[in-house]
């Protein structure tokens, strides 16, 4: 009886969890380490929720690529390896870029981030401001080719 009490509160728990925001199953069975139950009865609450809709991982990898670019202005790289730790499969990651970020918002955003960098430092011909701008945007997880891109086109310009 006592087991069947602590099964329904954490059901209950869970499903307030999940509507919280959209959440992937690794950070329900996270959370679910909280709670007095088998690893079977963990399982089960986990399949329930997926039965009933209350998550979805792939609506999670979509909402979750979204927030992250456009609220967090995080690159592909930081995003992938941050869905990664959540045990996001690496197919799953990439039809969620595909289904959420343009490439052309992408370099927009890159682009707009390296800006108001640039425009921050003061001595613009110094080769420590390219270092900066690229650990700047590399650690927003950038990809490498279109920082310096930008970098290379960033520098022949201000030095015409």
């Amino acid at each position: 009886m006592k087991a069947d009490q602590h099964y329904k509160e954490a059901l209950e728990a869970m499903l307030s969890y999940c509507s919280y925001q959209e959440r992937c199953s690794s950070e329900i069975i996270q959370k679910l380490k909280g709670f007095e139950l088998s690893s079977v009865k963990k399982e089960e609450i986990v399949n329930e929720l997926k039965e009933i809709n209350a998550f979805d991982e792939v609506r999670f990898v979509e909402a979750y690529i979204s927030g992250k670019s456009r609220i967090k202005r995080w690159g592909k790289n930081k995003i992938k390896a941050s869905l990664r730790a959540k045990q996001i499969s690496d197919n799953m990651i990439e039809n969620g870029f595909n289904s959420t970020i343009s490439i052309d918002v992408y370099q927009q955003q890159l682009e707009t981030l390296f800006t108001r960098k640039w425009n921050l430092l003061a001595n613009k011909k110094d080769l420590s401001t390219r270092g900066k701008l690229f650990r700047f945007l590399y650690g927003k997880g950038y990809e490498s080719e279109l920082i310096n891109k930008l970098l290379n086109d960033a520098f022949n310009n201000y030095s015409q």
